[in-house]
């Protein structure tokens, strides 16, 4: 029997070879979603599915230093401690106000 997926919906854009952002759908295994936080659905993605995904990988753990904040489903949330809800649709992207320098690393 498959393995059940789930979509993941991604902000993607590099302003030097870009025109404009896209987004673009990722398949990821529930089992790994479940209990995955943003950070660690993110860490899977670029390790399993695609290594040209940029996002801030350094952090706390914490949701101290909230160098990873991006927007989920809309709400900033700080990557490294907000739980994906697989149940809703999900879709990563970087805060609004932020220059973004390659796909969710925006400058501070």
């Amino acid at each position: 029997m498959p393995e059940k997926m789930i979509d993941i919906e991604i902000f993607r854009y590099n302003p030097s070879k870009d025109n404009s952002p896209y987004y673009k759908l990722y398949k990821v295994p529930l089992t790994v979603a479940t209990k995955a936080t943003v950070q660690n659905l993110l860490l899977y993605i670029y390790e399993n599915i695609d290594s040209t995904l940029s996002f801030r990988n350094y952090k706390c753990n914490q949701g101290v230093c909230t160098s990873c904040l991006v927007k989920l489903n809309g709400q900033s949330v700080r990557s490294c401690c907000t739980f994906i809800n697989v149940n809703e649709k999900v879709r990563i992207e970087p805060l609004n106000d932020l220059k973004v320098i390659k796909d969710l690393v925006t400058s501070f």
